[in-house]
């Protein structure tokens, strides 16, 4: 039975030159006194001095249990949010990423939130790059890519649209009910150096699966996203983009399923001519029009993986037709 309150996940890789301050934010948190709440560091193979950082921080948030250290040797940012949730002791819990610095508020703000609102499933924020060096030219057109920037024009659900996976905050019964029920991660998310994703948005796929509530932007949830010089340039952004191009065709088999559709033929045949279309779209593309030629590049690896993972995204729609026959049984 998991107890009144809420646990923060940290799910670290190699996290030692970001941890100190992203803890140290955390450790200034304003919460009420009766607000039971904790902080699950989750060391997905670090090689460096991740869990000694976290060890040597865990004295100073006073209550002896308010810092947890496991470890999942399973590489992959998704592996490693599983960990953590079955690590967290609490009825809500927040996905803070190793780089994020949550506004002091946030961890109350989140838990109340959820609590009175039944009818939401998951709840995000608003983020905000931090950098040691001038943000580039083109990097407000494509902050989103980094998860920062609001994710809506206003308060409130956001349809079908996915949150942000930094800031993260849901229901920890519902996930693991999600995996108790079989669901299992067709996206391994982020994993060593290889910059794959997808894996939160999965995550608000199953969500959806298992309860009908909503998808919630609160802008009041802020928090600043620390990003290094190395990740602020148009070729990190290229190979976000091809990732996203590996995601894509995974996460529209959930919404294809979901409305009906079961023929694995029917659905690899429809997600390659969409891209495909798309792609022909963007060829007239100038150089100078980043949005364009990004765009671009997603479908094509998406043209790609497709043609190559033909096989595996067979296997995939077979096991999200059987999440949902589980969940309808």
């Amino acid at each position: 039975m998991l107890a009144n309150g809420i646990s923060v996940v940290v799910c670290c890789f190699n996290s030692e030159s970001v941890l100190p301050d992203t803890l140290q934010h955390l450790k200034l948190q304003t919460t009420s006194d009766d607000l039971e709440w904790e902080v699950v560091i989750v060391d997905n193979a670090s090689t460096d001095t991740t869990t000694k950082i976290a060890s040597e921080f865990a004295s100073s948030f006073g209550n002896t249990d308010r810092l947890r250290i496991v470890a999942e040797p399973t590489p992959g940012l998704s592996n490693a949010r599983k960990a953590g949730v079955f690590a967290a002791k609490y009825q809500y819990l927040i996905f803070c990423d190793d780089d994020n610095h949550l506004c002091p508020s946030y961890v109350e703000s989140a838990y109340n939130f959820l609590k009175q609102n039944n009818d939401v499933n998951v709840v995000g924020g608003t983020g905000t790059a931090v950098s040691a060096i001038d943000l580039p030219h083109w990097f407000a057109s494509f902050q989103s890519a980094y998860a920062c920037g609001p994710q809506a024009s206003e308060p409130g659900p956001i349809g079908n649209r996915y949150l942000y996976g930094a800031g993260m905050a849901i229901r920890t019964e519902y996930l693991r009910d999600a995996y108790a029920s079989g669901f299992e991660h067709q996206l391994s998310d982020r994993s060593g150096q290889q910059l794959s994703s997808g894996g939160d948005g999965e995550i608000q796929e199953w969500l959806s699966i298992l309860s009908p509530g909503e998808r919630y932007f609160l802008p009041s949830l802020t928090f600043d996203h620390r990003i290094s010089e190395a990740r602020l340039s148009l070729t990190y952004l290229e190979q976000l983009y091809v990732g996203f191009g590996q995601m894509l065709p995974i996460l529209q088999i959930y919404r294809r399923v979901k409305e009906g559709y079961r023929s694995a033929f029917y659905l690899w045949i429809r997600a390659w001519v969409s891209a495909l279309a798309i792609y022909v779209l963007h060829l007239g593309a100038s150089k100078s029009n980043d949005h364009r030629q990004l765009a671009r590049k997603r479908h094509r690896e998406t043209i790609r993986w497709l043609f190559t993972n033909r096989k595996n995204f067979f296997e995939t729609v077979y096991h999200i037709c059987s999440m949902h026959d589980r969940t309808a049984e």
